[in-house]
Order: C-alpha cells, then structure tokens, then sequence
C-alpha cells in the first residue's frame, strides 16, 4: 500500500504542471482582489445584477478573506490560487493521517486510507483547483476527529469555520449535533467504564456545542452588519442570479431526493462509493461468520459510519444544488470508514469462505477505484497539454484591444493578468441575463446591442464554454458596429469601431 501511495501522490501532483483554469476560479479572484483593493466584496462581473457592483454579502468569506491575504501578498496569478487549494488538500491529507494515528491503528492501515485519498479522481481533479471545498473538507473533517477526543469546543470553533468558508459547512455543525446525540456522548474525562445512567446527560454538550458553533458562524453577518445591510444579505440569498435558487419546498424535496446523483455522477464518485458500501457491506452483512467483536477498532468504526451517515442526511437537507465537487465533502470519511471497516476484519472469527469473499471483494473493489483514479490522472494531465497557458492566451487576445481602462466583455478567465488593465464585464453576466430576463432567447444582433449600451469597446468570445453567454464561432465578421478582428478555436475578439 505504501508504494501505490507514493505512485498516486507523483501522478497527482503531476497533474499540476500545467495545469487548465477551472471556471469559479477567477470568480473568486476577483472577489478577492476588490476586497484587497476596496476593503469590502464586489464584483465588476456582474455589474448590474443584484446589486453586485456595490457589495456583495453572500459569498465563501472565509475562503475569499484567506484568498486576498495570500494574494494580496503573493500576486493574483493561477498558481497562487491553485496552491492554496492544493494547501487545503495536504491539510485533509494529514488530518487523516493524525486522526488515525491517534486511534492507533498500524501504518499499513494509515497508507491504505491516504492511498485512497490521493487516488480519489475527484481529488485528482480539484486538489489544484481555487476553490473552498478542500478547505471546509478539511475543517470539517478536523471538527469530526476532535469531537472523537472530547474536545467540544474545538470541534465547534472548526465546524462553524467551515460554515464560514462555505454555507456547505454548516452541515457539519449538523452533522456534530446529531453525533452527540446518537452516542450520547460522555464528558472528555469520565471514565470509560462509567455507567451511562451515572454520566451527565448530553444535552449540555450538545447546547455548548451548538452555541459556539453558531456564534462562530454568526461572523458570516458581520459585514452586513456593519453596512446596515442584513435586508440586502437576505436579499442577495434568497434571489442573486449567480447561486442555485430553491424557492418551495417541492425544489428542495427534488434536489434532495437527487442526492444519489452525486454520489455516482460519473466514474470518480461511482468507484469509491462503489467501495464504500462493498467493504462496508463484507464487514457488517448479518450472520454468524462475517460480525467482528467489538474492539476499538470496530467501535471507532461504528462512530465514523454514523457521522458519515448525518452527513449525508444534513447536506441533503441543507444544500441548493449537488455539484460534482462537493463529493469532497465526504472524501475523507468515506476514506477513514474503508480503512477501519478493513481493519477491523483481523479481529473478526470469520469462517474461511467470508475470508476469501472478504480478499476477493476488496482486491476487485480496490482495484476498480485505483485503475479510475489512474485515468482520471492520465485524462487531466492530457487536458493541461492541450489547452493554452492562460496568462499568455489573455496576453495574446488583449494585443487586439490595447485600450487600457476601457471597458471590456470576456470570459471570467480574463481577469489574469488583465484585471490592472480593462475593467471586465463577464460574459456570464450575459449567459445568466439571458435565462432570467430574455428566457434564453437573446439573440446575437440583442446581445452585441447591449454591449455597446454597456460601452463595451471589445467582446472576447469563448463560444459558450463555462456558462458564458454562447456568441458561435458561425456569427457574421461584422455585427452593427462590432467587427471581428481575430479568431481561433478557442476564442474571437470583436472590436467596436467608431461611427462615420
């Protein structure tokens, strides 16, 4: 195991080298960078759109506040944001390390559980990714393994940090709550074998827990608070275009009961649940051969499951959308539960036939997720080399422009190294116009219309990739008073030329 780990971990950080640009990345940079340049959030993006170039209140603040003190510091350029996913990442990485390093489990177990981290395709594709979810994975991951040691107030002071970081995180507090419920949980220094009738109830850990996780997060107001502005924040929830909107519980039932849909979209999140409830199925599938006895291992186990479980269950609950990338929210546990659940088989009296079900069904499980992890790896370091280094690519469109200041329609991507130079409207702006006003029947004759009442004096088309507003590689040379002066396959810039 610890050879294949080592082999997962070169072939993810390969995947670094030249790495392609995720489409939220520069949306989060540019948050970033007006909180460095203004002292609050806004976005020049969207300008005209729920109020957003004025301030913005629902956003990821803890990320984004992290964001602008490191790149404030090191420069706004793609691998200052990739690394501080890739950051986040290592931390999850060596949270699990720690926890199961404290439960005492053997190095062999350790390597199996960091194997199926690093080797997770999802991983693969975000570690270097400038987004939250590795950031409140780990947070949250963090708050679970010090709620195992009894340190309440730990786990709560992280739990409402992630919630902080993303709104996400807040089923983690949940997720804590239920926890102390279900285990009815013993103050950190009474003695183990203490009666559970002669402990304390667990209503005062459950209160204290939910107190400081909730005043952790009710920083999340702050900066409304200070602007008086708690009514815009609750308008900017409830209707801002550019997050998923449930407005009747009929949606929320339906994003819910698509939960599935996240946990097997595609190959990368089908192997390791595929994994998860295979092992998962070996060690507790009922009958006198296959129950281990119960040992430490196995009791840590069943905790691990049942907070897995109200993880699932607070997310469905709380949750706008089930985007791929939010797997990583269980990534962790998922991995840790495996590795127990496997431990946990040497303590078992297993009749000889479950054993060779138990080594068959794993090695055929294991082997499934690490052949998909190696070419979700294979896959993305093909990707990187066939797409353009995005700083020269904008460098190269931006010399058909060359009107610094002026105002400019692009795809979000633009912003590297250009945000110093023209003051962007974002393509999606457009995309996101278009469904909400035009019904997604805006024309390409309506939208370059709206571009020069915007006073944009260029249009960079991408074609519709990354949810922007689709102008086709087809569109005529010249649109009213916008003239096409270059194109590619990846992009066409077009030039307002003056009138006569």
């Amino acid at each position: 195991m610890n050879r294949l780990f080592w082999l997962f971990l070169v072939l993810l950080l390969a995947t670094a080298y030249h790495r392609t640009q995720h489409f939220d990345e520069a949306w989060c940079a540019e948050q970033a960078y007006w909180l460095v340049q203004d002292g609050h959030v806004h976005s020049e993006f969207f300008r005209g759109m729920d109020g957003s170039e004025q301030q913005l209140f629902v956003f990821h603040k803890l990320f984004v506040a992290l964001g602008a003190l490191v790149q404030g510091w090191l420069g706004f350029s793609p691998p200052i944001g990739k690394a501080i996913g890739a950051f986040w990442t290592l931390v999850g990485g060596l949270a699990i390390w720690w926890h199961l390093r404290w439960l005492g489990l053997r190095d062999k177990w350790i390597s199996l559980a960091l194997l199926l981290y690093v080797a997770n395709g999802m991983l693969i594709e975000y570690t270097f990714v400038y987004r939250p979810e590795s950031m409140y994975a780990a947070l949250g991951f963090l708050s679970f393994s010090f709620l195992n040691r009894g340190r309440l107030l730990v786990a709560a002071l992280l739990a409402g940090l992630s919630v902080l970081t993303h709104l996400n995180g807040l089923c983690f507090v949940l997720a804590g709550l239920g926890w102390l419920l279900w285990n009815n949980h013993r103050p950190a220094n009474s003695p183990a074998n203490t009666p559970q009738s002669a402990t304390a109830t667990p209503w005062p850990t459950v209160f204290g827990f939910g107190f400081v996780a909730a005043l952790v997060s009710s920083f999340y107001l702050a900066d409304a608070l200070f602007a008086n502005q708690l009514a815009g924040l609750w308008d900017q929830f409830s209707n801002i275009s550019t997050i998923s909107r449930v407005s009747t519980i009929s949606d929320k039932l339906l994003i819910s009961s698509k939960l599935h849909e996240l946990l097997f979209h595609s190959e990368e999140e089908t192997s390791l649940s595929a994994l998860v409830i295979g092992v998962v199925g070996l060690t507790y599938w009922p009958g006198q051969y296959t129950l281990p006895k119960q040992t430490i291992v196995t009791s840590e186990s069943a905790k691990t499951g049942r907070y897995l479980l109200l993880l699932l269950l607070a997310f469905a609950l709380i949750t706008k959308s089930n985007t791929d990338y939010y797997y990583l929210i269980f990534l962790p546990f998922m991995c840790v539960w495996v590795t127990q659940c496997v431990a946990s088989w040497s303590t078992a009296k297993t009749a000889p036939v479950m054993v060779r079900w138990r080594s068959y069904g794993l090695g055929l499980l294991l082997g499934v997720y690490l052949l998909a992890g190696a070419y979700k790896a294979v896959v993305t370091i093909q990707s990187n080399m066939a797409q353009p280094n995005i700083v020269q690519k904008n460098a190269q469109l931006a010399a058909y422009i060359q009107q610094p200041g002026a105002r400019v329609i692009a795809p979000l991507d633009f912003f590297y190294n250009q945000h110093e130079h023209y003051r962007i409207h974002g393509l999606t702006y457009y995309h996101l116009l278009n469904q909400k006003s035009y019904g997604g029947r805006l024309t390409v004759g309506q939208f370059f219309g709206l571009a020069e009442a915007d006073g944009a004096v260029a249009v960079i088309s991408d074609y519709g990739r990354d949810f922007s507003y689709c102008i086709p590689k087809e569109t005529p040379a010249r649109v009213g008073r916008y003239e096409r002066v270059y194109q590619d396959d990846l992009n066409a810039v077009y030039l307002l030329r003056r009138k006569k």
